[in-house]
Protein backbone atom coordinates (compact mmCIF):
# COMPACT_ATOMS: atom_id res chain seq x y z
CA UNK A 1 0.00 0.00 0.00
CA UNK A 2 1.56 3.68 -0.79
CA UNK A 3 1.17 5.64 1.76
CA UNK A 4 1.69 9.63 1.39
CA UNK A 5 2.77 12.43 4.16
CA UNK A 6 2.02 15.94 3.23
CA UNK A 7 4.93 17.16 5.68
CA UNK A 8 3.50 20.60 6.94
CA UNK A 9 7.34 21.30 8.00
CA UNK A 10 6.89 19.67 11.00
CA UNK A 11 9.64 17.88 13.10
CA UNK A 12 7.40 15.46 14.51
CA UNK A 13 6.47 14.07 10.69
CA UNK A 14 9.44 11.84 11.11
CA UNK A 15 8.05 10.31 14.10
CA UNK A 16 4.93 9.54 12.03
CA UNK A 17 7.21 7.93 8.75
CA UNK A 18 8.43 6.12 11.66
CA UNK A 19 5.44 4.13 12.91
CA UNK A 20 3.75 4.39 9.20
CA UNK A 21 6.91 2.85 7.20
CA UNK A 22 7.70 -0.21 9.89
CA UNK A 23 3.80 -1.79 8.58
CA UNK A 24 4.11 -4.88 6.64
CA UNK A 25 3.36 -3.82 3.16
CA UNK A 26 3.39 -0.11 3.66
CA UNK A 27 5.20 1.95 0.92
CA UNK A 28 6.31 5.60 2.39
CA UNK A 29 6.56 8.70 0.62
CA UNK A 30 7.12 12.34 2.71
CA UNK A 31 6.84 15.15 0.40
CA UNK A 32 6.73 18.56 1.94
CA UNK A 33 3.40 20.46 1.53
CA UNK A 34 5.00 23.14 -0.70
CA UNK A 35 6.74 20.74 -2.82
CA UNK A 36 3.55 18.94 -4.61
CA UNK A 37 0.60 19.77 -6.73
CA UNK A 38 -2.54 17.86 -6.21
CA UNK A 39 -2.77 16.11 -9.60
CA UNK A 40 0.72 14.74 -8.59
CA UNK A 41 -0.53 12.52 -6.19
CA UNK A 42 -3.29 10.21 -7.98
CA UNK A 43 -1.06 7.17 -7.60
CA UNK A 44 -1.28 6.58 -2.88
CA UNK A 45 -4.13 5.13 -1.37
CA UNK A 46 -3.45 7.17 1.50
CA UNK A 47 -2.69 10.93 2.29
CA UNK A 48 -1.79 11.86 5.98
CA UNK A 49 -2.07 15.96 6.58
CA UNK A 50 1.03 16.24 9.24
CA UNK A 51 1.02 18.74 12.01
CA UNK A 52 2.75 21.71 11.23
CA UNK A 53 3.12 25.37 13.01
CA UNK A 54 0.78 28.05 12.29
CA UNK A 55 -2.88 27.88 10.94
CA UNK A 56 -3.77 26.08 7.55
CA UNK A 57 -4.44 29.26 5.26
CA UNK A 58 -7.06 29.76 2.07
CA UNK A 59 -5.35 27.96 -0.56
CA UNK A 60 -3.05 25.58 1.12
CA UNK A 61 -2.18 22.03 0.24
CA UNK A 62 -4.69 20.32 2.07
CA UNK A 63 -7.16 21.85 1.23
CA UNK A 64 -6.58 21.46 -3.58
CA UNK A 65 -5.68 17.67 -2.36
CA UNK A 66 -9.37 17.74 -0.41
CA UNK A 67 -10.58 19.50 -3.29
CA UNK A 68 -9.45 16.65 -5.85
CA UNK A 69 -9.99 13.82 -3.42
CA UNK A 70 -11.59 13.68 -0.66
CA UNK A 71 -14.49 11.60 -2.22
CA UNK A 72 -11.74 9.03 -3.32
CA UNK A 73 -8.95 9.19 -1.19
CA UNK A 74 -8.70 7.74 2.29
CA UNK A 75 -7.07 10.88 4.21
CA UNK A 76 -5.62 10.63 8.08
CA UNK A 77 -5.18 14.57 9.48
CA UNK A 78 -3.07 15.13 12.83
CA UNK A 79 -3.27 18.32 14.93
CA UNK A 80 -2.77 21.02 11.91
CA UNK A 81 -4.33 18.49 9.31
CA UNK A 82 -7.17 17.91 11.17
CA UNK A 83 -7.93 21.80 11.65
CA UNK A 84 -7.23 21.97 7.70
CA UNK A 85 -10.06 19.45 7.27
CA UNK A 86 -12.63 20.54 9.75
CA UNK A 87 -12.24 24.36 7.88
CA UNK A 88 -12.79 22.83 4.79
CA UNK A 89 -16.11 21.07 5.31
CA UNK A 90 -17.49 24.67 6.98
CA UNK A 91 -16.08 24.84 11.14
CA UNK A 92 -14.37 27.38 12.19
CA UNK A 93 -11.60 27.60 14.92
CA UNK A 94 -11.18 28.71 18.30
CA UNK A 95 -7.85 30.00 19.45
CA UNK A 96 -7.04 29.20 22.84
CA UNK A 97 -6.53 31.84 25.74
CA UNK A 98 -3.64 29.08 26.91
CA UNK A 99 -0.73 27.07 24.75
CA UNK A 100 -1.26 23.52 24.88
CA UNK A 101 2.23 22.40 24.05
CA UNK A 102 3.58 19.22 26.07
CA UNK A 103 0.50 18.70 27.61
CA UNK A 104 -0.98 15.16 28.37
CA UNK A 105 -4.55 15.06 28.13
CA UNK A 106 -7.40 12.55 29.47
CA UNK A 107 -9.36 11.33 25.79
CA UNK A 108 -12.93 9.75 25.80
CA UNK A 109 -14.13 8.31 22.61
CA UNK A 110 -17.19 9.36 21.53
CA UNK A 111 -20.41 6.45 20.53
CA UNK A 112 -18.22 3.04 19.33
CA UNK A 113 -14.90 2.75 19.47
CA UNK A 114 -14.30 1.48 15.81
CA UNK A 115 -12.33 2.69 13.06
CA UNK A 116 -9.13 4.70 14.46
CA UNK A 117 -10.12 3.95 17.49
CA UNK A 118 -10.93 -0.03 17.22
CA UNK A 119 -8.89 -2.05 20.41
CA UNK A 120 -7.96 1.63 22.23
CA UNK A 121 -9.94 2.18 25.49
CA UNK A 122 -11.79 5.22 26.25
CA UNK A 123 -10.17 7.21 28.60
CA UNK A 124 -6.77 6.80 27.28
CA UNK A 125 -3.97 9.15 27.73
CA UNK A 126 -2.22 11.53 24.87
CA UNK A 127 0.31 14.56 24.08
CA UNK A 128 -1.35 17.83 22.62
CA UNK A 129 0.94 20.38 21.05
CA UNK A 130 -1.57 23.03 19.77
CA UNK A 131 -2.80 26.87 20.52
CA UNK A 132 -6.11 26.18 18.12
CA UNK A 133 -8.98 24.07 18.06
CA UNK A 134 -12.03 23.22 16.35
CA UNK A 135 -15.01 25.12 17.75
CA UNK A 136 -18.01 22.51 18.19
CA UNK A 137 -20.24 25.44 17.92
CA UNK A 138 -19.50 25.31 14.04
CA UNK A 139 -19.31 21.38 13.62
CA UNK A 140 -20.03 20.62 10.02
CA UNK A 141 -23.16 18.67 8.99
CA UNK A 142 -21.10 16.17 7.55
CA UNK A 143 -18.68 15.72 10.07
CA UNK A 144 -18.58 13.49 13.49
CA UNK A 145 -17.12 14.18 16.42
CA UNK A 146 -15.53 10.90 17.77
CA UNK A 147 -13.63 11.76 20.81
CA UNK A 148 -13.17 14.89 23.23
CA UNK A 149 -10.40 16.06 25.82
CA UNK A 150 -11.49 16.09 29.49
CA UNK A 151 -12.70 19.92 28.76
CA UNK A 152 -14.94 18.67 25.87
CA UNK A 153 -12.68 20.73 23.10
CA UNK A 154 -13.25 18.23 20.15
CA UNK A 155 -10.00 15.73 19.75
CA UNK A 156 -11.27 13.55 17.16
CA UNK A 157 -13.80 13.57 13.76
CA UNK A 158 -14.75 11.45 11.18
CA UNK A 159 -16.57 12.45 7.65
CA UNK A 160 -19.56 10.69 8.02
CA UNK A 161 -19.62 9.61 4.22
CA UNK A 162 -15.84 9.82 3.12
CA UNK A 163 -13.14 7.93 4.51
CA UNK A 164 -11.47 10.98 6.23
CA UNK A 165 -10.37 11.20 9.83
CA UNK A 166 -8.51 13.66 11.75
CA UNK A 167 -7.34 13.76 15.41
CA UNK A 168 -6.21 17.12 17.81
CA UNK A 169 -3.43 15.09 19.68
CA UNK A 170 -0.28 13.71 18.37
CA UNK A 171 -0.69 9.81 17.61
CA UNK A 172 3.55 9.88 17.48
CA UNK A 173 3.97 11.15 20.67
CA UNK A 174 5.36 9.39 23.55
CA UNK A 175 2.62 10.79 25.46
CA UNK A 176 0.04 9.22 23.53
CA UNK A 177 1.07 5.41 25.16
CA UNK A 178 -1.61 3.93 21.88
CA UNK A 179 -0.94 6.17 19.35
CA UNK A 180 1.00 3.48 17.24
CA UNK A 181 -2.24 1.29 17.30
CA UNK A 182 -4.21 4.47 16.19
CA UNK A 183 -2.19 4.65 13.37
CA UNK A 184 -2.46 1.07 12.77
CA UNK A 185 -6.17 1.13 12.88
CA UNK A 186 -5.64 4.23 9.98
CA UNK A 187 -3.25 2.21 7.57
CA UNK A 188 -5.83 -1.10 7.97
CA UNK A 189 -9.20 0.64 7.46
Amino acid sequence: MDILIIDNYDSFTYNIAHIVRNQPGVKLTIIKAGEIEPGNINRWHKIIFSPGPDLPRPGNIMERILDRYAASKSIFGICLGLQAIYLYFGGKLIHLDEVVHGRTKTISIIGKADGIFSGIESGFSAGLYHSWIADPDTLPEQVEITAVSSEKRIMAIKHKTFDITAVQFHPESVMTPCGSSILINWINM
